[in-house]
């Protein structure tokens, strides 16, 4: 959001990601208890499985965002997600 107001002003980027972290905060609860109603496996596999591939994203995301900022396929990918409705 800061990049798409171009702001240099500090306080712009702070306010940004302190909305950013607010609101990705809960969506590990919010995936466990989707995947909790919609399953007939018992509670802990469910939540084995959920928190193991929120581990594996937390790993691998950064890692892949490295090698992706430099290339001009960013800015490719990134204007395909703008234009997705939703």
């Amino acid at each position: 959001m800061a990049i798409l107001l171009d702001s240099r002003n500090p306080q712009v980027i702070y306010v940004t990601m302190f909305l950013l972290g607010g609101l990705s905060f809960p969506l590990y609860s919010l995936c466990l208890a989707h995947a909790n109603d919609n399953t007939d496996l018992s509670i802990m596999e469910v939540g084995s499985g959920v928190l193991m591939m929120n581990s594996i994203g937390s790993i691998l995301g950064p890692l892949v965002c490295h090698f992706c900022w430099d290339t001009p396929i960013w800015l490719r990918l990134l204007s395909q997600v703008q234009q997705c409705p939703f």
